[in-house]
């Protein structure tokens, strides 16, 4: 069973800045329609590079161990970066 605490990693990537393992847990639950992934990145590191998608939506969050890890004020920049990002780019779409 998927579980979003207790992932199943199956995919890395260690190609600084863009360092991080994967569960995908759409896949593990057994979905053929639903693209729902954990990703957990090393303290600096980025997932990917700032892009779009065209046929689907993404969502972002951040989860109280990373945000325990970070601090309170870091994890809402880092929201407000996010959700920044996605203003930009649906309104360059």
């Amino acid at each position: 069973m998927a579980n979003v605490f207790e992932p199943s990693w199956d995919e890395e990537q260690d190609r600084p800045p863009f360092s991080w393992r994967r569960a995908r847990l759409g896949r593990q639950a057994g979905s053929d329609r639903l693209g729902a992934s954990v990703f957990e990145l090393p303290p600096g590191s980025s997932s990917f590079p700032l892009h779009i998608h065209h046929a689907n939506e993404e969502e972002n969050s951040i989860f109280p161990k990373a945000q325990e890890a970070i601090g309170d004020q870091a994890a809402k920049e880092l929201e407000a970066r996010f959700l920044s990002a996605k203003q930009q780019l649906m309104a360059s779409a």
